[in-house]
């Protein structure tokens, strides 16, 4: 089970640091985002497109908003 877990922790960084290094090469040049998917090894397409999308964590002051009354 502990080392389940620290697989799982671990494959979450690597997706996090294959978002990273597909945001660069998408936003500098024309490469399809299915090219960047294969070659980063990150799934389908689609779902490289959903993580690209996705918003990013918010800032220390967004993240405890005030109350509405």
């Amino acid at each position: 089970m502990a080392v389940y877990a620290a697989q799982a922790a671990h494959s979450v960084s690597w997706n996090d640091l294959k978002v990273q290094l597909a945001r660069q090469p998408r936003e500098q040049t024309n490469l399809s985002l299915r090219w960047i998917a294969n070659r980063l090894h990150v799934g389908s397409w689609t779902y490289l497109s959903n993580l690209l999308g996705a918003p990013t964590k918010a800032p220390a002051s967004c993240r405890n908003p005030l109350p509405l009354f």
